[in-house]
Order: C-alpha cells, then sequence, then structure tokens
C-alpha cells in the first residue's frame, strides 16, 4: 500500500500527491473545472540505519481512474569493503478515488509488486492506500501505504510534510520499509527471513502535465 508529495499546477490550480495519492483540487479562481489528467514524476531517497533507500514514480491520476508505477532500489551495506548489495523493488497499480473534497483526497489502489534480490525474484499481487490533504497555501499533509502478504511479505509505508510551487513540490517526512522471504531463499538466509528499515524520507515531485 502507499503516502507522498503535494504539486500545484499554475492554471487550473491542482495539488497532486506525487507517489501515490490521488490530487487533491483546489478551488479555481477563474471557475474553470480541473483538467482530467494529471501527470507527476517523483524521485526519493529515505535514509535508515541499515539500508539506504533510493526510487522514483511516475502517477497518472484522472479523475475517475489512475494509475502508478514504481521502482525502489535498496541498497545493503556488505561486511569487509565489498560493493552493497542491491534489492529491486517494483510496482504498478491501478487506482480509484474512495473520497475527494476541494482539500482531500483518498485513494484505493490494485495490482502487482515485484521484488528482485541477488538470488531470487518474487512476484505478488498488492493493495494500497493514499491521501493528500491541503492545509494553508503551499503547506499540507500526505500519506500512503502499500504492500502484499504472499508469496513473500511487503510492506511500505510513508507520511510527510508538503510544500507545493506551481509545478514543482517537496516532502519531507518518514518511510519504514518491511521484508520478508517467508523462508524461500532456504539456507541462504535461514533464520533471518525478514528486514525492516525505518528512517527519514524526502521526495521531490515534477508534475508533468
Amino acid at each position: 500500500m502507499q503516502w507522498q508529495p503535494l504539486v500545484v499546477a499554475p492554471a487550473p490550480v491542482v495539488v497532486v500527491d506525487t507517489e501515490g495519492a490521488a490530487p487533491v483540487y483546489e478551488e479555481d479562481p477563474a471557475g474553470s473545472a480541473p483538467d482530467d489528467v494529471e501527470v507527476t514524476l517523483t524521485g526519493d531517497v529515505a535514509l535508515t540505519r541499515d539500508a539506504q533507500l533510493l526510487g522514483t514514480q511516475l502517477v497518472i491520476d484522472g479523475r475517475h481512474i489512475g494509475g502508478v508505477l514504481g521502482y525502489t532500489a535498496v541498497f545493503l551495506p556488505v561486511e569487509g569493503g565489498e560493493p552493497p548489495d542491491r534489492l529491486h523493488l517494483m510496482h504498478a497499480r491501478l487506482s480509484w478515488p474512495l473520497a475527494a473534497t476541494p482539500r482531500f483526497r483518498m485513494r484505493a489502489e490494485l495490482g502487482a509488486h515485484a521484488a528482485v534480490a541477488p538470488l531470487a525474484s518474487f512476484f505478488a499481487p498488492g493493495l494500497g492506500v493514499s491521501a493528500a490533504l491541503a492545509l494553508i497555501g503551499p503547506l499540507g499533509l500526505e500519506a500512503r501505504v502499500f504492500g502484499n502478504a504472499w508469496p513473500y511479505t511487503q510492506v511500505d509505508a510513508r507520511a510527510g510534510v508538503t510544500l507545493s510551487f506551481r509545478r514543482v513540490g517537496l516532502s519531507v517526512g518518514w518511510r519504514a520499509l518491511y521484508l520478508n522471504d517467508q523462508g524461500r531463499l532456504g539456507d541462504a538466509n535461514a533464520g533471518d527471513t525478514d528486514d525492516f528499515f525505518s528512517g527519514p524520507s524526502l521526495v521531490l515531485a515534477l508534475a508533468l502535465y
């Protein structure tokens, strides 16, 4: 499941939750209706004690249906000065609005997730929910959570405070990631099937359309 920053498009004014939440439409002084589709590209980094997370996401947000494509690289330190191991996490989901007001938007997501580790690859159906709330001026809040249960477990959650400047958005918050291979890596990972990463997160967003 998934939360992200807000981007405000110049005309009409649109606040977009950049990593998972549906856009929040503000009142346009001219009285014109917002565009039917918003497209947002984000880049994010999260620093935790045991790993570094670097990712990107493309959000296509329509009035009735949308989609999200995302990728995260997890860099795991290796003893002895070797280059870090890298875990690749990918997701693709369709989205539907659950609630929408001039200042608040929430959406549900359904799709597929993949995890590629040095010794194995996993694919799973996934669910998510995300939301964005406009507060005062460019200030807002956003949050998201998404995940899957089988054949491996993944829960990815994020919440943050957002600032929106026309087509550019910034979100400062906290990200948590839980992974469990459920013993499917066998002896290579025996007795240590799960990992939990948590730390500060920064997201930059650009409204493409």
